[in-house]
């Protein structure tokens, strides 16, 4: 858990807005594929950008592919995170 805590609070240097956004298409692909393992690398690169418009959904999509990967405690952890950084939604 102490590794995800400070995963989270890694920032990464921020990509260009169209690659953040192909990353994003191939975890929503990766996703429906039910391939959970490349999903969450993918969307675990985009939680680590610098904040951008369709963070929050990253951050959103993150815990929802760890839930379904059975990663309870994970998924707990990104909710959290994502309620921590969007109380407003």
């Amino acid at each position: 858990m102490l590794q995800l805590i400070e995963r989270l609070r890694r920032v990464d240097p921020a990509l260009p807005d169209d690659e953040r956004g192909k990353i994003m298409d191939a975890a929503r692909k990766a996703m429906s594929r039910r391939d959970y393992p490349k999903a969450t690398e993918l969307l675990t690169k985009l939680t680590r950008q610098p904040e951008y418009k369709d963070r929050s959904r990253a951050q959103e999509l993150l815990g929802l592919t760890r839930e379904r990967a059975g990663q309870l405690a994970h998924a707990k952890a990104e909710y959290e995170e994502y309620l921590r950084r969007y109380a407003d939604g």
